[in-house]
């Protein structure tokens, strides 16, 4: 929504569909390197997770045009797209690679000319792999690097739209690449997780600031707009008593995602855990004023699925359940799977109630 103007859009990321890993001079994020690492295919018909090839994917980077025109005759006015900051910067921090800019501005050239508006996303999960090798987003040094990734886009890209965003899903992100290794970087440290949101936070308030300069220097339009998107689940409460469950819940899924680049600050339940679990993870009063100073215009919501929270006290009743609990990396609640609902072949509940109700929760808070 811009005012009071609905954008009918898709949504996709250059990891998933683009292609072309090796040309245009793009080289490995931390994503081709995991995936020909656990390449996996499962056998038919089974729910399971696959890790294939994504050398070729959709070959977004020959087809695009061809995909313009398609978009076009289905009526859509948005192509919200996950840049690849690898393609970009494929060797260091400094030298953008012309090629890469070359690439997207053919792209989103294209989509305007059809009419559709190009809304990106600098940042979906694929640290180059020549910054994670330096540590990725644990070293401090990201913010710099990514400065100078986002500075580039704006200034050769930011003509294209008046609506962007910096970050997508971080949480799942971190929880799955950091607190585990089921996504690279694969880490699976406490510690490590808490650099690494930290510092995905302080990038994104960096991006900010460029932002806003890139509109004095007339790169960008004076009204265009940059947030934050976020995979938040909304909870339904399982069973009387559970409130102060889906409270701390949301406490930490919704207010510590978004808190920082919204509000300049984090939940006090952070500053708590980081002191339980004796973290060595400074987080200065100058990176609090960075946050402050430049909070982003607006959420990006991907809405999945609600989930049920209950007191992490509370014993299983298998015979209500679908399955054991879920706990998470804190105490105080956990997710439950009542059987008299519906679910996908993933364990995903199929419920759209929360999708109106949710959206008037993140927009009576931010």
């Amino acid at each position: 929504m811009i005012g009071k103007k609905f954008i009918f859009a898709a949504s996709t990321c250059a990891f998933q569909i683009e292609g072309g890993r090796n040309l245009g001079g793009r080289t490995d994020s931390i994503w081709d390197e995991f995936t020909k690492r656990n390449f996996f295919i499962p056998p038919l018909g089974k729910a399971t997770r696959e890790i294939n090839s994504i050398a070729l994917a959709s070959d977004f980077y020959s087809k695009y045009k061809t995909d313009a025109r398609i978009m076009k005759r289905m009526g859509l006015q948005g192509f919200v797209y996950n840049m690849d900051w690898t393609r970009i910067f494929p060797k260091n921090s400094s030298d953008f690679n012309p090629e890469g800019i070359k690439f997207y501005d053919d792209v989103f050239k294209t989509l305007t000319e059809k009419g559709i508006k190009p809304i990106p996303i600098l940042y979906h999960w694929d640290t180059p792999m020549w910054a994670e090798i330096q540590g990725g987003f644990e070293n401090r040094d990201v913010i710099e690097w990514f400065r100078n990734y986002v500075r580039i886009v704006f200034r050769f890209l930011g003509k294209y739209s008046d609506l962007s965003f910096v970050n997508d899903e971080n949480s799942t992100f971190t929880l799955n690449g950091y607190l585990s290794d089921y996504y690279p970087p694969a880490k699976n440290n406490k510690t490590a997780f808490a650099k690494a949101i930290h510092h995905l936070n302080l990038s994104a308030a960096i991006a900010k600031e460029e932002f806003e300069l890139a509109k004095v220097a007339g790169y960008i339009a004076e009204d265009a707009r940059l947030g934050i998107d976020h995979d938040w689940t909304p909870p339904h409460q399982y069973q009387e008593g559970d409130e102060a469950a889906v409270v701390k819940y949301n406490q930490w899924f919704k207010n510590f995602f978004l808190d920082p680049n919204l509000k300049g600050t984090y939940p006090e339940v952070f500053f708590q855990w980081l002191k339980d679990e004796e973290i060595d993870l400074t987080i200065t009063d100058q990176d609090l004023t960075l946050l402050l100073k430049n909070r982003l215009d607006l959420i990006g919501w991907n809405y999945y699925r609600p989930c049920y929270i209950t007191s992490d006290e509370n014993v299983d009743d298998l015979k209500m359940l679908r399955q054991k609990s879920h706990t998470f990396f804190v105490s105080g609640f956990k997710q439950v799977f009542p059987k008299d609902i519906e679910y996908t072949k993933w364990n995903w509940i199929i419920d759209p109630s929360m999708l109106a109700t949710g959206a008037e929760i993140l927009w009576k808070e931010y």
